[in-house]
């Protein structure tokens, strides 16, 4: 067995608890039930007080039955296995990731709730928007592509989310080898990952600073939005931009990259760019800094398509939830019916003549 709230059942504590005050109040009740009794007739008297006392001790044993049971369906028991339609969003996702060095700069802020107010790279802040991003839609098939010199497919569509997450989570710069920034191949890469056979809206989610040295973006947006795929975009980084982080070398005595004449590179944002092609396409474009920028994202995939279909079937343990509430009732209206007397009328009617 198993529960989908199990943090619920510390409840049954307190019922355990009550067991020795019910057992008191039992005691207590006794005096009450003989004064009762004691209007009876007397060859009905014994009777009536082992009655009054044995529905007392059952009505206190059915609540605690009943409060046991409610707590028990709240914690949501699962047990036995059953197969069940599983339903998906029309929606295909490809996250599609700049490493270029660029990316290392640090001019980003971390994403909430960290507010040290330490500076995190360009690529952290996109890793972080697109883990967000993934946990809010489980049931939207994504894929990742990441590019540097050329654009790889890393993770083919899928609705295993975890596998997506993991990867999010392991991802830096050193994942992919190669030089410079070729946005138009991580674009083919990423539109490559889409299957013909399915019928689906074809989403590209850009995360780069827009800095490119090679190939053409704006060609490869074309040929995607020509395919039905929609392209948006992440700008990440600052307009004022900061240097490029590398290793300590000869060429690079303080880990930063130089220029033909010696001097810092300065890498800023190329919002432009990046706003041109997710317009191009039918895509969006959103601010990397905007602490909203994953539920931006999420609401705009929301918007493509809402209906589901069918995608197969799956089993899962059966909810038992009902069978405790049901059992929880059916306490309660024994509780109930220890109020009503099994004495006939006329017996009733007996003892008060008795008892004037």
């Amino acid at each position: 067995m198993s529960f989908d709230n199990p943090q619920i059942l510390v409840l049954l504590f307190p019922l355990i608890a009550f067991i020795p005050a019910a057992v008191v109040r039992w005691r207590k009740s006794l005096h009450r039930a003989a004064l009762f009794a004691a209007a009876a007739p007397q060859e009905e008297r014994a009777l009536l007080l082992k009655e009054l006392r044995l529905r007392m001790l059952f009505s206190d044993i059915l609540f605690i039955f009943f409060a046991a049971f409610i707590v028990l369906a709240l914690a949501g028991p699962r047990w036995g296995m059953r197969v069940v339609p599983e339903f998906r969003r029309g929606v295909d996702v490809v996250l599609a990731f700049d490493l270029s060095r660029s990316m290392n700069v640090l001019d980003c802020q971390p994403l909430p709730p960290a507010a040290d107010g330490t500076a995190v790279s360009r690529i952290e802040r996109g890793v972080g928007i697109a883990r967000e991003l993934v946990s809010s839609l489980p049931d939207v098939r994504f894929a990742t592509a990441i590019g540097r010199g050329r654009g790889v497919l890393a993770v083919p569509l899928t609705y295993d989310y975890e596998t997506v997450l993991s990867f999010l989570y392991s991802l830096d710069n050193a994942a992919i080898t190669g030089r410079g920034t070729n946005l138009e191949s991580l674009i083919n890469a990423a539109s490559a990952s889409f299957q013909d056979a399915m019928p689906t809206r074809r989403v590209i989610i850009l995360f780069s600073d827009g800095e490119e040295l090679t190939g053409s973006f704006r060609q490869a947006v074309d040929r995607a939005a020509r395919a039905g795929i929609a392209v948006s975009s992440v700008a990440l980084g600052t307009a004022e931009g900061g240097l490029v982080p590398i290793e300590a070398s000869p060429a690079a005595p303080d880990g930063f990259l130089l220029n033909a004449e010696g001097r810092p590179v300065i890498s800023a944002r190329h919002s432009a760019a990046l706003r041109a092609g997710a317009e191009r396409s039918g895509g969006i474009y959103v601010p990397g800094d905007s602490n909203d920028a994953a539920r931006l994202l999420a609401d705009y995939v929301n918007s493509l398509y809402a209906e589901s279909r069918l995608v197969g079937h799956r089993r899962e343990s059966s909810p038992r939830w009902r069978l405790f509430l049901l059992a929880a009732l059916t306490c309660l209206a024994g509780m109930k019916l220890m109020g009503f007397a099994r004495r006939s009328s006329a017996a009733a009617v007996k003892g008060g003549q008795y008892a004037r």
